[in-house]
């Protein structure tokens, strides 16, 4: 089978493509280990699905219009917490104790605020904040998982990085490089991008023309195919333009090889 991976660190896309052309997996991994949550909060007809500021224990999530129709059924956690967390003092422990008429530790009184109030969630954090250290790591981790058909992967095709304008994606590159290498997969081919859409007479002189006309050819492709079952898949897909460049990698592969 033939992996074909477009390099991103929070939409790092991949494409299993068999011998007989059908795809066997498509999807993007986000290296940022990030869970993004929306709101819980039920309305007369529907929920709420707007990006949740709040938590319950981390169990239910509200958005910051909501968390306001919650009270006094859910206590907001009060500024003492996040200053507690910062930075744990007696003065302050005692405080908050007084404020929730407890007597316990900093351990278990962070721990009774989290479970019983509404805490704000902690913002994910930016693709150029990681270290690259922690992307290797999670790219091992979500590759391992991810793959469980490894032992059938023949050629892995990585879409190849400029590494003057983009140093980062260049490192991520090399190493997804290296963890197949690793695998003892050796047939890893980097890619220029220019040949996704070499076979197809498409607008292409600008980046905005080359990704929309990549999700225009592979909604066309997929809807006259044996992959037709992916099209809902890729339609109703957040980064349809990254799912479209790994898969046109891997057809214009399969179509210069052949």
């Amino acid at each position: 089978m033939i992996l074909s991976i477009d390099i991103g660190i929070k939409n790092l896309s991949i494409c299993l493509i068999a011998s007989d052309g059908s795809i066997r997996d498509w999807d993007i991994l986000d290296l940022t280990n990030t869970t993004i949550h929306s709101c819980n909060y039920c309305m007369k007809h529907k929920r709420c699905t707007s990006r949740a500021s709040y938590t319950v224990a981390g169990k239910m999530y509200y958005c910051n219009r909501h968390i306001t129709k919650c009270i006094p059924s859910i206590r907001i956690a009060p500024p003492e917490y996040y200053s507690l967390l910062k930075k744990p003092s007696l003065m302050k422990t005692k405080k908050l104790n007084h404020m929730f008429d407890l007597n316990i530790s900093v351990e278990e009184l962070t721990n009774h605020v989290y479970q019983h109030c509404a805490t704000k969630v902690i913002q994910p954090v930016s693709a150029n904040a990681l270290d690259l250290i922690q992307i290797g790591k999670t790219l091992s981790v979500t590759l391992t998982r991810r793959l469980s058909c490894i032992n059938d992967i023949d050629t892995v095709l990585i879409e190849n990085q400029i590494s003057t304008i983009a140093s980062r994606m260049k490192c991520v590159q090399g190493m997804v490089a290296q963890f197949f290498i690793e695998k003892a997969i050796y047939n890893i081919l980097f890619i220029s991008s220019i040949n996704k859409l070499k076979m197809y007479d498409v607008p292409k002189k600008t980046y905005k023309e080359r990704k929309a006309s990549g999700i225009h050819v592979v909604r066309g492709l997929l809807e006259n195919s044996m992959n037709h079952t992916w099209l809902s898949v890729f339609n109703t897909h957040k980064k349809k333009d990254d799912l479209a460049d790994s898969y046109l990698q891997a057809l214009w592969f399969i179509h210069t090889k052949t």
